[in-house]
């Protein structure tokens, strides 16, 4: 379910927001980073959910998501933003492929 409205635009801008600033960190950061930080914050006086993933992958590199979301209808719906990137020792990141962000959405 979308939606139109303001807080949908202010979640994705979150969440991108936060993922080039992760984007920009050393690799041996991003590998240490914890697996699951949580965060409950506001925009438009709207709470939405922050979390922040780190999943170690086969080939020594990491997965790092960052997935925006809030309850609509009272509970019935959940509304989600979600980008990520790979990163690899010495490779820099790439763009995550949609299909390892399937998890999240």
């Amino acid at each position: 379910m979308s939606s139109n409205e303001p807080i949908t635009s202010e979640m994705a801008a979150t969440v991108h927001s936060r993922l080039e600033a992760l984007r920009g960190r050393p690799f041996d950061e991003l590998a240490m980073l914890p697996e699951l930080v949580e965060v409950q914050t506001e925009e438009s006086g709207k709470p939405f959910g922050l979390n922040e993933h780190r999943t170690t992958r086969d080939d020594g590199g990491v997965l790092v998501v960052v997935q925006a979301t809030r309850r609509r209808l009272f509970g019935i719906f959940t509304e989600t933003k979600v980008e990520g990137f790979l990163a690899s020792p010495g490779s820099g990141t790439t763009v995550a492929p949609e299909e390892l962000l399937w998890p999240y959405i």
